[in-house]
């Protein structure tokens, strides 16, 4: 079944957030694709931490402090891009899993995901994280290309 564009943009849309400059700018083309905020979804995950890292071992972080830092710095950034309003998450774990899950638990419609630059051969392939989404997604996934400047011509 082909996934079109509600024309009331009344649909949830998942938009994973890492703070890069990429998912920056899927941040509007996120909020374009919604009614308003109450229908974007946006996830943050952070990766669980070692039980040596020196912040567990001296007992200053764990991942509850981890999460409320995370949080605060992801409600800035979305009330700066002026969607304050949106769902936000953050989760601890594995960035894929995680994202397949939330677009589980919040019965995503689509999923907007920026794919992740590489240098050489490799940078004709989308990140690792997309590429691990696109193919577990429960919905449709836009995948979005990575803004590069003009290379000037010789």
């Amino acid at each position: 079944m082909p996934w079109t564009l509600d024309d009331k943009r009344e649909q949830i849309v998942l938009l994973p957030f890492d703070f890069s400059a990429a998912s920056i700018e899927a941040l509007e083309t996120a909020r374009s694709l919604v009614a308003g905020p109450k229908w974007l979804y946006v996830l943050h995950v952070v990766p669980p931490l070692e039980s040596a890292s020196p912040g567990v071992v001296l007992g200053k972080l764990d991942n509850k402090k981890l999460v409320a830092h995370a949080d605060e710095a992801l409600a800035k950034q979305l009330s700066t891009a002026g969607i304050g309003e949106a769902q936000r998450r953050v989760h601890v774990g594995d960035p894929a899993s995680e994202i397949i899950d939330v677009a589980r638990e919040v019965d995503a419609e689509l999923i907007v995901i920026p794919s992740k630059g590489k240098a050489g051969l490799r940078r004709w392939m989308i990140g690792s994280v997309a590429e691990r989404v696109v193919r577990r997604a429960p919905c449709p996934v836009l995948v979005l290309p990575i803004s590069t400047p003009a290379e000037p011509t010789p």
